[in-house]
């Protein structure tokens, strides 16, 4: 078990296996993990400066702090949400990886992602954020949710599995090209445009009303 205290210096977690935070942790210098190791936050959030992050592990955490994380970090290693009902904070990410089979995570900022993204069920919802980076690998078995208008909101030139939504009702969002398997369009009335060659294998689902 790591104490629950404020680390000015460094945080270094090496061996093998997983170190479970008995509570709250704030690292204002620098995290090191080491390869093969989980830091489990449990429902503890993650906090501090954070000056240096060195993940080459896995930092996991079950909390519903807003946000559990760091925001606007950059972790290295692999980065996972292991339920549902938390907040994602913004970041640059490695790899990032999603447990719940059911249920919402919910995207408190922009993501960029640039190693693997997991999604093993349920719905992350983007909200007005983007979800962007090189995406290395795209594994979705649920659905990704977003409400921005940004051009493009998602990363373009991808293969998406699962369901990708497109959530605002009264249109004005950009789809970047890419490879889809369902698509779906929630607007009621205005427009959606695409902004590049799209490539649907699934489903594509359009609301009555909206274009």
């Amino acid at each position: 078990t790591i104490n629950s205290v404020t680390y000015a210096g460094t945080l270094k977690l090496s061996g093998s296996g997983t170190k479970i935070a008995g509570g709250g942790l704030v690292v204002n210098g620098t995290l090191n993990v080491g390869s093969g190791i989980t830091l489990d936050m449990s429902i503890y959030a993650l906090t501090g400066i954070l000056s240096t992050i060195t993940n080459s592990g896995t930092i996991k955490t079950s909390s519903t702090a807003n946000p559990p994380l760091t925001a606007s970090k950059t972790w290295g290693g692999l980065i996972e949400f292991a339920t549902s009902g938390l907040s994602v904070p913004a970041g640059t990410y490695n790899n990032l990886q999603f447990d719940n089979s059911s249920g919402t995570n919910t995207s408190v900022g922009n993501l960029v992602v640039n190693g693997t993204l997991t999604i093993t069920g349920g719905i992350l919802d983007m909200s007005a954020n983007t979800l962007t980076g090189i995406l290395a690998t795209i594994s979705n078995g649920g659905t990704i949710k977003t409400s921005s208008t940004a051009n493009p909101p998602l990363a373009s030139g991808e293969t998406w599995g699962g369901t990708i939504e497109y959530a605002v009702t009264g249109g004005g969002q950009s789809i970047p090209a890419g490879t889809f398997s369902n698509l779906k369009l929630d607007n009621t009335s205005g427009t959606n445009t695409t902004v590049g060659v799209l490539t649907l294998n699934g489903t594509l689902t359009a609301t009555n009303g909206g274009r």
